[in-house]
Formats: C-alpha cells, structure tokens, sequence
C-alpha cells in the first residue's frame, strides 16, 4: 500500500509542446515525446492540456488507457478505424491494447482538452456515492 501524495509544480516549469499550425500541449504530468514534465507520479501518468487549432497526431502507448475530455470547442477523435466526435462537456475512453497506436485529432475551429493516459491497474471498481473504492468495504 501506498500512502497518498499531493504533488505539486509551478507553472513555470511546465513544458510546453508547440507546432507551425499553432496548436499548444502543456505537459503537466508525464511526458510527451521528449518533453518531460516536472512531476512525476507513482504511476506512469501522462496529463495533457491541448489547446488545437489544426490536426494533431499523440502516440498511445500500449496497454494503456487514455481519457480525452473536450473543455470548449469541438474535436474529431480518430483511433484505427473508429471516429468519435466530442462536443464540449464530452469525453471517451480508448484502451491502447497490444502495441502502440497513434490518435489522430482534428478540431473544428478551434478546442481545448484534457488527455490522460495511464496504465489500467486492472482492479475492480465499487461506486458508492461519491466515493469510488475497489471493494464495497
């Protein structure tokens, strides 16, 4: 068992990720290609925030599961031969199984989200209220 920690990092400090199109990526937790950020978690954990005015490509690593939550504006997420439009207010979790797979992002106008990407601890999961334990005791 692992005591819980709060983990902090100025804003200064937070690396950026920047192309010619003009899209944006803040590396808050993780990496991003060779961009690390300056927290590191327990767990491998890449926290994300994009801002994209033109497509934008992340590789998924395997045997993770990635989480994309549109914070404004509105985003095509394409992973192989799936595509899902997110409106704001929306998300969708894709499982990245056997090797890894590039997500490929075309946001309509401009859009903001969140990626998180994280190992699945293959644990059970028991909801009550708001609180989310793996067991109901």
């Amino acid at each position: 068992f692992r005591s819980p920690q709060m983990l902090y990092g100025r804003s200064s400090a937070i690396p950026v990720w920047k192309d010619t199109g003009g899209n944006h990526v803040r590396v808050l937790s993780g990496e991003l290609g060779e961009l690390h950020a300056p927290v590191e978690p327990v767990e491998p954990f890449d926290f994300l925030d994009a801002r994209l005015e033109t497509r934008w490509t992340y590789l998924a690593k395997k045997r993770r599961t990635v989480m994309v939550y549109v914070l404004s504006g509105s985003v095509t997420v394409a992973a192989g031969n799936t595509k899902t439009v997110l409106q704001e207010g929306e998300a969708v979790g894709i499982r990245i199984e056997k090797s890894d797979e590039s997500l490929l992002f075309s946001p309509k106008g401009t859009a903001h989200l969140l990626l998180l990407s994280g190992e699945n601890p293959n644990e059970p999961v028991a909801a009550n209220g708001p609180f989310i334990m793996n067991t109901q005791e």
